[in-house]
């Protein structure tokens, strides 16, 4: 067992890497497929997990675990000697284990899943597809632990003049939504990178995949649901808090607040007055949010492609 300390570049939190077989980065060729593991709720049989997940040829393994002690770690290593385990020092929300996973994974597509999950083998035909195609990430079809199917595409909408997210079951063909349920899915980590993964200063899950997805389509990238990718929650899966909190109010102002003309986006300073009476916040701090998410968007302004608003008016639609 080798044990390495590191620290991600975007979270600046540091971390112990255990186990692993070592490598670079141009093994990738040979490891198409990996797989990073979240972890929560209660102790699940660890080492059936990994087991069940080679045998469904995923080429690689990260597990990422969270800041509560692991007395099984070295056991498991010693075991799935080309498993790493990333310990982490202290909490983090899930987009940023998810960030530093990936930066860890050697895989050039990466399925994120949970330990209460369970993923069905990859068909050949997605796996070729991969081969063929850049798309951001595809989401698989779900069931929940009684084995019914969960509407796990989410649809963006404006319901007078407020966004309102609709959730569907997947159909029998590809569909695109507009964030991976529950963080759930296969995807392309050079993209995924590109885009600046999940963003750690939003504390809040819920708002946390809404930004991610929102950019991703902004951006001009894509999201599909793929019926023939499968997986299973193996408990009871809590709801999202979807709260308008200080997450919102970040995410308000990275999305909803973006104007896109020409071929960049902005924030125009009389963007302020609406985000401060929408969002609820004091003034003082409103007014340092609202600039320091101005500087963000002039920095990245000529990545974007339309605007939250064009993303929902352009959105095909599937109603049931």
């Amino acid at each position: 067992m080798s044990t390495t300390p590191s620290t991600s570049e975007r979270s600046r939190i540091p971390y112990t890497v255990v186990g692993g077989k070592g490598g670079d980065r141009n093994l990738r060729a040979q490891r198409p497929i990996g797989c990073l593991v979240l972890h929560r709720g209660g102790s699940y049989q660890r080492s059936s997990l990994f087991t069940h997940l080679n045998e469904c040829g995923i080429e690689e393994i990260v597990s990422v675990e969270n800041s509560r002690p692991r007395y099984d770690v070295e056991e498991l290593s010693d075991r799935f000697p080309a498993t790493r385990f990333l310990l982490l020092h202290s909490e983090m929300t899930p987009g940023e284990q998810i960030n530093i996973g990936m930066n860890e994974c050697f895989a050039r597509y990466v399925y994120v899943i949970w330990n209460d999950v369970q993923i069905m083998p990859i068909p050949e035909r997605i796996r070729a597809r991969l081969e063929r195609e850049r798309e951001l990430c595809f989401a698989p079809a779900i069931r929940n632990e009684r084995g019914e199917a969960v509407p796990n595409i989410v649809a963006p909408a404006f319901y007078r003049g407020l966004l309102r997210i609709v959730p569907q079951l997947p159909g029998p063909e590809q569909t695109r939504t507009l964030f991976p349920f529950d963080y759930i899915g296969l995807y392309n980590r050079d993209i995924f990178l590109q885009l600046q993964g999940f963003d750690r200063t939003l504390s809040n899950p819920y708002w946390q995949k809404l930004d991610f997805g929102f950019r991703a389509f902004m951006w001009g990238e894509s999201i599909y649901c793929l019926p023939s990718l499968r997986a299973q929650h193996l408990s009871q899966l809590a709801p999202d808090d979807t709260t308008p909190d200080e997450s919102y109010r970040r995410f308000y102002l990275k999305n909803l607040a973006v104007l896109y003309h020409g071929d960049h986006a902005r924030l125009p300073g009389r963007r302020f007055f609406s985000f401060l009476v929408r969002t609820k916040g004091g003034l003082l701090s409103s007014y340092k949010l609202f600039h320091e998410i101005r500087r963000w968007i002039r920095k990245n302004r000529y990545r974007f492609r339309q605007n939250a608003r064009s993303v929902t008016d352009l959105w095909e639609f599937e109603r049931p």
